[in-house]
């Protein structure tokens, strides 16, 4: 058995763990031994978020006292360059000409500087906070992809009794094994060995790697630092549930846009009360149905 786990060290069976499962699926898939995808998925969740943040902050409008002005006008149409830039740096500045019009969102100078509290305690941006989430999203998906569909035939070479397989035959026998059965589905050919060898099929524990719950946590824990209610793009989510996480995420951006409007107001000298603004997504159903 010994040798066998040499023979056999880069599969995955049931003796090591789930992380060090996932982390061997990554590295056959960056070696080309299954599909390179796990970077394709992770952009694939990140454009969804991104397509998602756009979609609620390009619904808002903003007015003061029931009335638009060039500063609701210009801030309603920067929402979006605001909001990435406090997500690529944790701060960002507004520049303001002389009619209160929001002209240029930098992170150089301006006349305003907008601060992300979250940044501001941890020093930490939400850039670099979903990065681990959305790599590990990746890297999960990559796995259940490459586990499920790409590994091909798996097993133990045990040596007969009395037989000694020196590492240089057990590497030879391993390479043997890779070139024939390959890692794509349906190759069924036979192994020819120099030594006696007993061959033993190895089942892989594809439940105990909970590649499903690992999946919808990394999507959770991306949804969280985006402040996303997660049944807004998670997979499976009941009609209910999907309405009452638009009716929640919309309600926490406006939170987010009134404490971007205080910052501003904070700064600016003006005769303007941040209580008197009002932010609304008049375009977004069931929050119509949630105020009647």
């Amino acid at each position: 058995m010994k040798f066998a786990k040499l023979i056999y060290k880069a599969s995955v069976d049931g003796s090591i763990s789930v992380e060090q499962q996932i982390s061997e699926a990554e590295i056959e898939s960056r070696l080309g031994r299954s599909l390179d995808t796990s970077k394709q998925f992770e952009k694939s969740l990140r454009y969804d978020i991104t397509r998602t943040v756009c979609n609620i902050l390009s619904n808002a409008t903003i007015k003061y006292s029931g009335l638009n002005n060039t500063l609701t006008d210009s801030l309603q149409k920067n929402l979006i360059n605001i909001f990435f830039c406090l997500h690529d740096y944790g701060y960002c500045y507004l520049i303001i000409d002389e009619t209160s019009r929001i002209i240029d969102v930098n992170n150089n100078k301006g006349t305003i500087k907008l601060i992300d509290k979250a940044y501001e305690i941890t020093k930490i941006t939400q850039k670099e906070a979903a990065h681990k989430s959305l790599e590990m999203y990746g890297v999960v998906t990559d796995t259940m992809y490459s586990v499920l569909d790409e590994r091909g035939m798996l097993g133990v070479f045990s040596p007969a009794k009395g037989t000694e397989v020196k590492p240089s035959q057990a590497l030879k026998l391993y390479n043997a094994f890779k070139s024939i059965f390959g890692v794509k589905k349906g190759q069924r050919k036979f192994a020819i060995t120099e030594v006696p060898m007993t061959y033993s099929g190895v089942n892989i524990p594809v439940a105990d790697l909970k590649l499903i719950e690992n999946k919808k946590e990394a999507v959770s824990s991306i949804a969280r630092i985006y402040g996303i209610a997660e049944d807004m793009i998670q997979g499976g989510a009941t009609f209910d549930n999907k309405e009452n996480a638009i009716i929640q995420t919309y309600s926490d951006y406006k939170g987010l846009i009134y404490s971007w409007i205080n910052q501003i107001e904070q700064q600016l000298i003006s005769f303007r009360k941040a209580e008197n603004y009002e932010v609304t997504f008049s375009g977004i159903p069931q929050l119509q149905q949630s105020n009647n």
